[in-house]
Order: C-alpha cells, then sequence, then structure tokens
C-alpha cells in the first residue's frame, strides 16, 4: 500500500513538474520570443532534471498528510516549508533565481514562488476538501436509506 501511493506520487510529481516546467517556457516564449528559450534549450536536461525534481518533492512531501497524531500546522509546514526549501535550492543550481541581478528581483523571485506554491496548495487543499464533503454526503445518504 505504501510503496503504491509512492509510486504514484513519485509519477504525480514528474508529471506535475514536467507541466509547470513547460508553462513556464511557454510564458517566456510568448513575452520574449525565441531569444529567452535560448538558455533553457542549451541547458534542457539540467533544467528538466530540476522540474522534475521540484514535483517529485512536493508530492513525495504531501505524504505527510496522511500520518496520523501530527497536527494540521505541522504537517503544512513539513510540506511547503521542505518543498519550497529544495525549490530555492535547485532554483539557485538552475539558474532560475536571479541572483546576479541583486536582492530586490531576488526576492521578488521568492515572493513570486511562495504564491504560486501557496496558490497551487489551496487549489489542492480546496479538491481534497470537496471530494472530502462529497464522499461524507454520500455515505451519509447510504447510511439514511
Amino acid at each position: 500500500q505504501m510503496l503504491r501511493k509512492v509510486l504514484k506520487n513519485l509519477g504525480f510529481g514528474a508529471a506535475f513538474g514536467s507541466l509547470m516546467m513547460n508553462l513556464t517556457m511557454l510564458c517566456f516564449y510568448l513575452s520574449g520570443g525565441a531569444q529567452v528559450m535560448t538558455y533553457i534549450v542549451e541547458d534542457y536536461p539540467r533544467q528538466l532534471l530540476c522540474a522534475l525534481l521540484v514535483g517529485i518533492t512536493f508530492c513525495l512531501l504531501s505524504m505527510v498528510y496522511d500520518l496520523p497524531g501530527w497536527s494540521w500546522g505541522l504537517k503544512v509546514l513539513v510540506h511547503m516549508g521542505g518543498g519550497m526549501a529544495v525549490y530555492f535550492v535547485v532554483a539557485v543550481w538552475a539558474g532560475w533565481m536571479p541572483l546576479q541581478a541583486g536582492v530586490g528581483p531576488a526576492l521578488l523571485f521568492l515572493a513570486i514562488g511562495l504564491a504560486f506554491a501557496f496558490l497551487i496548495w489551496l487549489g489542492f487543499f480546496l479538491y481534497n476538501f470537496s471530494e472530502a464533503k462529497r464522499l461524507n454526503q454520500a455515505l451519509h445518504e447510504k447510511r439514511q436509506a
């Protein structure tokens, strides 16, 4: 059961990391044309590996929500804190974070990264919350019948 969940999260994480990389590349292309893509294309294997690593990390860390006895806040802290720590280390190594541009752009990158991570987390939270509500309602109706 646990191995199955780990493998599922590995696959979903790789898919999600790939999706985010491709959407980011599309935005760069649309905003700056083909010349903006030169850096990514020249360093594609590392860029892909980094995107996969970030996606897989976030998905594997999401398994913390299945742990009994941990507070909700601690689970969110481990999931998002660990995921964001890996993201920012990878962002520096991959050249995503504009450190050479100075403190302001780097802080802006951090803020945007945190905002996107929060929005993605919120989307998954709302989806899972509605699924749990729907399942609970179905169980309630089944008991009433």
